[in-house]
């Protein structure tokens, strides 16, 4: 069972006090002056507690409340007045007491529209709400007619006066239930302080009502049932206000709320039969005395009921437009997307396209350009072994032989990434010494670090020959190590270590370099690109050396990761598996394995 929640005990806590007020009243019998003082504190408390509410909730629309404050502040003045009457000894008929609680009805009724108003401010379904109450009004009105209105019209005993207020509150709560159906058929969410506050209304009607009749027949007595029901309202009244759920109860209904519950089908279902059925029990009685009255209800029901009727064609035909509009945009919205779809098909077919047609102009260029470049350098070679050279022609044939180098190191680098981007990538598998490639590596670039005052270290431990491609691999390491050396300014360190670990050979080339920003090391395995602090700093490269390094160590089935920290150094780790490479390389590209 689930407990009060802390924000609802001051409801619950007011309906229990109001609950034991109303057992000691009928305890101390009721008709008394100690049973009345009871019964016009359950009135008072009334509006206190829904002064209490607004205070303690601060609704958005505090003017209904308000109203409902007043309406239940006038009923129990009237209260008090009547007991004061009764203490007295007197019972004048009119008299304050009476204007007073006639004044009450409008100023709840009020209450009652301005929340209806919040809840349905979409005008159809205030529209709607109106007829249904309008339509159960009529119906009712039938019912206070026969009951209440012509009996007293027709009770010669009493003045003009005292029929016309005789009358008066019966038309009082008529008004009433009108109002408070409005409110009732107001689409929006219910809620407890809702339940409550209707509660109210139809046990103050019910008890007016009964009330009236037994007033007819000289049936009420004082701290009778009838006094509980009006005690009742009350409290269901306060317990209203009192609950959380009062701050939202005239906020507007959500658009997905329905608006024509079973509830409401079942109300105006019963007020279209309300005439035949009055007509029906007078009948059997023998007599019928409200022909009148109930021709004009059974005329106006259906009129409108018609009109309600043509109401919801009308939302219905709208809806239908609406759904029709809405479908219509929803045809023409997956119409363009399809036609951007086939164009964005069109244009990566395109880019693709280009992108192979790129990698193909690569290719064939640096194809045809290493043939010439590998004949210039080899017969610079031969040039330079001639002792008949002077200093001066020697040291310009140096630059010639350096540049062309590093042209042809540029050209191999293009044409390894064409064909890495074609799939062709091929491997030359066989036994790998890892650690004297490594030391190859190292000892070719050990002048280069010597120049740039660096020193350059290789820590090895001993590691089982893998299954690999020996060229390849020296290509991975000398761009490592090339690199590190090249970003390390002097005075720094760089350290190539190979180490085993179960099944894997391990390699790690670090650095005391220049680092790279944290911002650009996502990016630092892409094609052509190189870091921001490469550039500040005028380094020579081209920005394919870790792209290179990155697919032959995939194409070994290994990975590779790095530590980066601007200023503070580098450190790139490699792990390759002992077994050999794997069947397929990166991006897709199957490398071509020859034994």
């Amino acid at each position: 069972m689930a407990l009060p929640r802390p924000a609802d005990r001051p409801a619950l806590v007011y309906a229990g006090l109001g609950t034991l007020a109303v057992a000691v009243f009928f305890l101390l019998g009721g008709d008394g002056p100690a049973g009345g003082l009871v019964y016009d504190a359950v009135a008072v408390s009334a509006p206190l507690a829904v002064v209490a509410g607004i205070v303690l909730y601060r609704p958005a629309r505090v003017l209904p409340w308000a109203l409902v404050a007043l309406g239940c502040a006038l009923t129990a003045a009237g209260e008090i007045i009547w007991e004061v009457y009764e203490a007295l000894g007197r019972n004048p008929f009119p008299s304050v007491a009476d204007v007073l609680y006639l004044a009450g009805y409008p100023a709840l009724g009020a209450g009652f529209v301005l929340l209806a108003r919040g809840r349905a401010r979409d005008r159809s379904r205030a529209h709607a709400a109106l007829l249904d109450a309008a339509i159960v009004t009529v119906a009712a009105g039938v019912v206070v007619w026969v009951l209440l209105l012509q009996p007293y019209a027709a009770d010669s005993s009493l003045t003009l006066a005292e029929r016309a207020l005789s009358a008066a509150y019966p038309l009082a709560d008529l008004l009433l239930l009108a109002l408070l159906v409005r409110l009732l058929f107001a689409p929006g969410p219910p809620s407890p302080a809702f339940a409550l506050l209707a509660s109210g209304a139809v046990l103050t009607i019910a008890a007016d009502t009964t009330f009236a009749v037994l007033e007819l027949s000289g049936g009420y007595a004082a701290g009778s049932w009838v006094d509980a029901v009006w005690l009742a309202g009350y409290l269901c009244t306060g317990a209203a206000a009192l609950h959380p759920s009062m701050a939202a109860l005239g906020d507007a209904a959500r658009p997905g709320e329905r608006g024509l519950t079973r509830f409401r089908l079942a109300v105006l279902a019963s007020a279209a039969v309300t005439a035949p059925a009055v007509l029906a029990v007078e009948a059997a009685g023998g007599e019928v005395e409200s022909v009148g009255v109930i021709v004009v209800a059974a005329a106006l029901l259906p009129l409108l009921a018609l009109v309600r009727l043509a109401g919801v064609v009308r939302e219905l035909e709208d809806a239908a437009e609406e759904r029709e509009g809405l479908y219509a945009s929803e045809r023409a919205a997956r119409a363009e997307a399809e036609s951007v779809q086939r164009l964005l098909v069109e244009q990566n077919d395109r880019l693709r396209e280009l992108d192979r047609m790129k990698d193909e102009f690569v290719a064939l260029v640096s194809h045809e350009l290493r043939t010439p470049l590998t004949s210039i350098t080899g017969y610079l070679e031969l040039v330079l072994e001639d002792e008949q050279l002077s200093d001066e022609s020697r040291r310009f044939l140096d630059v010639v032989d350096r540049n062309g180098r590093r042209l042809l190191h540029l050209v191999s680098d293009l044409l390894f990434v064409a064909q890495l981007e074609a799939g062709r990538l091929a491997l030359d598998v066989g036994e790998v010494d890892l650690a004297a490639v490594a030391e190859e590596s190292v000892e070719a670039l050990r002048p280069a670090a010597e120049a740039g005052r660096v020193e350059l270290r290789l820590d090895r431990t001993p590691v089982p020959t893998l299954r690999g491609d020996g060229a390849r691999l020296g290509q991975l390491l000398d761009n490592l190590v090339s690199n590190a050396v090249k970003f390390t300014p002097t005075g720094g360190r760089v350290v190539v270590a190979v180490a085993r670990r179960e099944e894997d050979a391990l390699v790690a080339v670090s650095d005391t370099g220049i680092g790279v920003p944290a911002a650009e090391q996502r990016r630092l395995f892409d094609r052509f690109f190189r870091a921001s602090s490469a550039h500040e700093r005028a380094i020579d490269g081209t920005g394919l050396g870790l792209t290179i390094a990155r697919a032959i160590v995939e194409a070994h089935g290994g990975e590779i990761c790095f530590t980066s920290a601007e200023g503070d150094g580098t450190t790139f780790r490699v792990r390759l598996p002992l077994a050999g490479p794997v069947a397929v390389a990166s991006r897709g590209a199957q490398p071509e394995t020859v034994v």
